[in-house]
């Protein structure tokens, strides 16, 4: 959900076999909390298959956990393979510490973290070396994480340290470093976002980082640039935390062989031609074309987005495939489609068309 209104994705979650459709010790209404997630095992799976079937790969678990659990069909969400932890108890069930909650959800029936995964500590010196051992065995983990979460245990003075803007004073995420790899700049492209920001983006040679690929980099800005000092050839070493999309930490100027070549921004739009614009004090370039073709297309990928009108089953590639076979050109021609307009294309079949125009009708309220 968008933290308001939330999306009812029940029938794919009763497909998760951890997730007990019938608690085995209660005989009242609870509400559990957990996290769906893949391991590493089945994604590596996935991403095999993907490739045998020359299908683009998944960047990552999260990414394609969250996305299982949104498929139109629940079918699909079965073959994935989730897994699911639960980690709070919400309903009293006369728990007064968050380890007694970890006890009852496993008395319920559900899937709690190992008991090696988890500690109760009674001193900060615990915390920290609990930290100290998971930050250097954490590839030993059956799933990605990117730190661990440290809370109050007892429930009480959890409740009584109260809430500062929307995150709890009781519990803190304890990240872990980026994680670092070294690789070089083979080009360096440029973006065109749906307001005309125009944004620099680093094509690396491919290099593994914390078991996913990494080929991409942002570099925000062209202040950001000069700021690295950074040029195409240079070899850089490159930070990655979570799911986000990496970024160029350092540049290792010492290994520089003079072959390298000075990335000089454009003057006009790649898209479209126009002069690119800078407001007094910004420091992103932009292209002022409203027409401008980049410009409509992440504004169309936009428009369909979770934030926006959230159409699900719509993603970039289907919209790229409907403007560039000339059904849409605008988003409110969405509105218009049929399913007969969606059978002519690729990757479509009578229930994957039928599930799309029902999402895009039930966004005409």
């Amino acid at each position: 959900g968008n933290g308001l209104i939330g999306e009812d994705i029940t029938q794919n979650l009763k497909t998760i076999e951890t997730i007990p459709l019938k608690l085995s010790k209660s005989q009242k209404r609870v509400v559990v909390r957990g996290e769906v997630l893949i391991s590493k095992k089945e994604f590596s799976l996935i991403n095999k298959e993907q490739q045998k079937n020359n299908l683009s790969l998944y960047a990552n678990p999260r990414n394609i956990a969250a996305g299982s659990v949104r498929q139109l069909d629940p079918k699909i969400t079965a073959q994935r393979k989730l897994d699911f932890y639960a980690w709070d108890l919400v309903s009293d069930l006369g728990q007064t510490t968050h380890n007694q909650k970890h006890l009852f959800l496993e008395e319920l029936g559900f899937k709690i973290n190992n008991k090696d995964y988890s500690k109760r500590c009674f001193s900060l010196k615990e915390v920290f070396e609990f930290r100290e051992a998971w930050l250097k065995n954490r590839e030993k983990l059956p799933f990605e994480i990117d730190g661990l979460v440290v809370q109050v245990d007892d429930i009480f003075l959890f409740e009584k340290l109260g809430i500062a803007g929307k995150s709890p004073r009781g519990a803190i995420a304890f990240k872990f470093p980026l994680k670092e790899a070294q690789t070089i700049i083979e080009d360096i492209v440029i973006q065109v976002g749906r307001t005309g920001a125009i944004t620099p983006l680093a094509i690396l040679r491919p290099v593994e980082i914390g078991g996913t690929t990494v080929s991409k980099a942002t570099l925000h800005n062209e202040d950001e640039i000069k700021r690295l000092d950074l040029k195409i050839g240079d070899t850089v070493v490159v930070g990655r935390a979570g799911d986000v999309i990496p970024d160029i930490i350092k540049v290792l100027k010492e290994m520089r062989s003079g072959k390298e070549k000075v990335f000089v921004m454009p003057k006009k739009c790649p898209v479209c031609g126009f002069d690119l614009s800078k407001k007094q004090g910004d420091i992103i370039l932009k292209c002022p074309n409203l027409q401008c073709k980049a410009r409509q297309r992440r504004y169309f990928y936009y428009f369909v987005s979770r934030p926006a009108f959230n159409i699900e089953g719509l993603g970039p590639k289907i919209i790229d495939q409907l403007a560039n076979s000339g059904l849409i050109s605008d988003p409110a021609d969405l509105f218009g489609l049929k399913k007969s307009d969606l059978l002519n294309l690729e990757r479509f079949a009578e229930k994957s068309a039928h599930n799309l125009i029902q999402s895009i009708e039930s966004k005409k309220k």
